[in-house]
């Protein structure tokens, strides 16, 4: 209560402070940070970032690495950005994730047990909405292009989310009625999304290694006859797809260590420049790759996204927010390594693991519907890590 008392009053002073503060900057044209001398705004501007320090002072607690986070968001959204509108609606949506977070890891043992059932439910409900999609049964989703034919994506909106889902479930099914497993094969392979069957095999190896050598064997031998029978009469992956992602990472490399990038509207060529450290800005992605003239865009293809999580990381916060990034996950790596009781911890463990995989191709972190299981089993295992006698946060 301390901290918040403190907070309390420094935000009385600190906030008619500010307004003076950023008024005078926002009339100096090289630091144009707010659009007008409007008394107002530098207020609640000042009001808010007092507010987000103060969710950032929450967590650190926590885990002192999202914290840090947090405050890269709030320089780049403030600052980097100038309030972009959909830098500020990244920022709000981040801060409510990693507080949903922290609320979730405050649940003890026998709550998320409760999780668990309803998550098996909710994948049965899945599996049963894609069975209706494969007969062509259903009435909700239909192909683009072709809308006698159903699209195989459950309630998750598109082929590859439905693959996210059941790829990050997997372990969690595994845990609780492995017996479910062919019907989570059955999902992933419906959507066809490789990256997917990628995390749900090396997720399903990692399990099936700590429960006995002897299943582990069976498991290998298995899911290598199922690899091969995806890739050969499943889902043959298209060389100019791979080179695309490919090239999109490569993109946000080049653009962030050269400061810029070069963009085309029309005739109209625009360099856009950025500190290599700060990015380009939250939330700008939508935005400018799709006016990159160059692999990964084509004629028949233009990327509104980086297709991979931490290279648009790094495109639009920087190595600061990558170095970050990498704390935090080697921090949890760590944390989770020294724990005596890794039972119930390694579920939630491997459905990261299986969403970070997924993250190397797909942008599930930018789709709430694949974005929320990452949020409930961070929390989760956070909450597994703490019962584990062990402290959370670094």
């Amino acid at each position: 209560m301390k901290k918040f008392l403190i907070l309390t009053i420094g935000a009385i002073f600190i906030i008619p402070l500010g307004d003076v503060i950023l008024a005078v900057l926002s009339i100096i044209k090289k630091a144009n940070i707010l659009p007008g001398v409007n008394v107002w705004y530098p207020q609640f501007l000042a009001l808010l970032i007092v507010f987000l320090l103060g969710v950032a002072l929450v967590l650190w607690g926590f885990n002192k690495w999202i914290s840090v986070f947090i405050a890269l968001c709030i320089i780049s959204a403030v600052f980097v950005t100038r309030q972009y509108t959909k830098s500020m609606i990244h920022l709000f949506c981040i801060n409510f994730a990693c507080l949903a977070s922290y609320i979730i890891s405050k649940f003890d043992k026998k709550q998320r047990r409760i999780i668990l059932r309803v998550i098996i439910a909710l994948f049965i409900f899945q599996v049963l909405w894609v069975t209706m999609q494969f007969f062509n049964l259903d009435r909700l989703y239909n192909k683009i292009g072709n809308p006698a034919i159903d699209d195989p994506v459950g309630l998750a909106g598109s082929p590859n989310q439905i693959g996210v889902f059941f790829a990050v479930i997997s372990p969690v099914v595994l845990s609780v009625c492995p017996y479910l497993i062919p019907l989570a094969i059955f999902g992933i392979w419906c959507s066809k999304t490789a990256t997917a069957w990628g995390a749900f095999v090396i997720a399903s190896l990692f399990f099936t290694w700590r429960k006995s050598k002897k299943i582990f064997s069976i498991a290998v031998l298995v899911l290598f006859v199922c690899t091969g029978a995806y890739f050969l009469k499943i889902d043959n992956v298209s060389p100019l797809v791979l080179e695309q992602r490919f090239s999109a990472v490569k993109l946000a490399f080049n653009s962030i260590n050269s400061g810029k990038i070069t963009l085309h509207r029309g005739n109209v060529e625009k360099v856009m420049t950025c500190n290599p450290l700060l990015g380009f800005g939250l939330g700008v992605t939508e935005d400018l790759i799709p006016f990159y003239k160059g692999s990964p865009n084509t004629e028949h293809a233009v990327y509104n996204h980086f297709h991979n999580d931490y290279a648009e990381l790094l495109f639009t916060l920087g190595w600061t927010g990558f170095i970050v990034l990498i704390g935090w996950l080697v921090n949890l790596i760590w944390r989770f390594y020294k724990l005596k009781d890794k039972k119930e911890a390694s579920i939630y463990a491997l459905c990261i693991l299986s969403y970070m995989i997924c993250s190397t191709m797909l942008f599930p972190t930018y789709i709430a519907i694949s974005a929320m299981f990452f949020i409930l089993f961070y929390g989760m295992l956070e909450g597994a890590i703490r019962d584990g006698q062990i402290t959370v946060g670094c």
